[in-house]
């Protein structure tokens, strides 16, 4: 089978500026997804649809392809999986590569484990004539009944139109689980989606653990907080290159708070000490 992973780097992010080339663990974001590729035994090619010619340098320097850059109009805000996806195969097709298999990673889910991807790959193609797509979920803690948005300067439940009384008070053993896609892998099939104006039609569901999903600055200091480096017993100064939290933000942000602390533990000390004539002693001795 011919089985192509495509990996989606568009340059335009605004949560984060250039997110899907921000140092993580030591390496740009795209990386991850890059070597995951590479060591998988189903996949064939690894491609980079990407608008921007720094990202190309970037992902070519560890060994995908990117036969092209994707055009502007499928690289907007509001730019959608379908848009990129088939320009994508439509390129390979018209190049006379015909993929059977586009494995989804973005580079937003770095935490990617090999074996785990190949796993998902190899339970779709034993059901490959079952389902039209794979999509990777995790349990939700929440089912879906008990969800709200806000209207009107109100919550409102989700299925108010269909669902009688308070349904969003009930104990959430009396609804099915919830499962939210995170990322971690989206298998399609070109036959289908080239076919039929969508992507994903009856999906096979590949359950994994929740995975880091980066989407904002929060993300990234979840990721630091977690992480084995910031638990594990080493020196401080050997952290530096290994963070799994980048460190134009990392190093600003903690920076700020310890001088902010210790900001105000001068001022404490000064204003305990001031009315004292020995206070400079006390000041550098205790």
């Amino acid at each position: 089978m011919n089985i192509v992973a495509v990996i989606p780097a568009r340059s335009g992010s605004k949560s984060i500026k250039d997110k899907n080339i921000i140092p993580y663990k030591g390496k740009p974001l795209i990386f991850h997804s890059i070597r995951t590729a590479l060591k998988s035994k189903y996949i064939n090619r690894v491609i980079v649809s990407t608008d921007s010619n720094k990202y190309k340098k970037i992902s070519m320097k560890f060994g995908a392809e990117v036969p092209f850059l994707r055009p502007k109009k499928y690289s907007s805000d509001n730019s959608v999986d379908y848009d990129y996806i088939l320009h994508a195969s439509k390129f390979l097709i018209k190049n006379k590569y015909y993929p059977d298999l586009i494995i989804l990673l973005r580079p937003s889910t770095p935490n990617r484990i090999t074996h785990v991807v190949d796993t998902a790959i190899n339970l779709f193609i034993k059901n490959l004539k079952k389902y039209d797509s794979m999509r990777s979920v995790s349990e939700f803690s929440q089912p879906a009944q008990k969800l709200f948005m806000i209207k009107d300067k109100q919550l409102k439940g989700f299925f108010d139109k269909s669902l009688r009384g308070e349904y969003h008070a009930y104990p959430r053993q009396k609804f099915p689980k919830t499962y939210l896609p995170n990322g971690y892998i989206d298998i399609l099939k070109p036959k289908f989606f080239l076919n039929k104006n969508k992507l994903y039609g009856k999906m096979c569901p590949f359950l994994t653990k929740e995975t880091l999903d980066i989407d904002y600055k929060e993300d990234l200091k979840k990721s630091f907080w977690s992480s084995k480096i910031y638990k594990s017993p080493r020196i401080f100064g050997l952290l530096y290159k290994d963070l799994c939290y980048p460190s134009k933000i990392c190093w600003q942000y903690y920076l700020s708070k310890i001088l902010k602390n210790l900001g105000k533990l001068i001022f404490l000390k000064f204003n305990l000490y001031i009315g004292n004539p020995n206070f400079l002693n006390m000041w550098f001795f205790t």
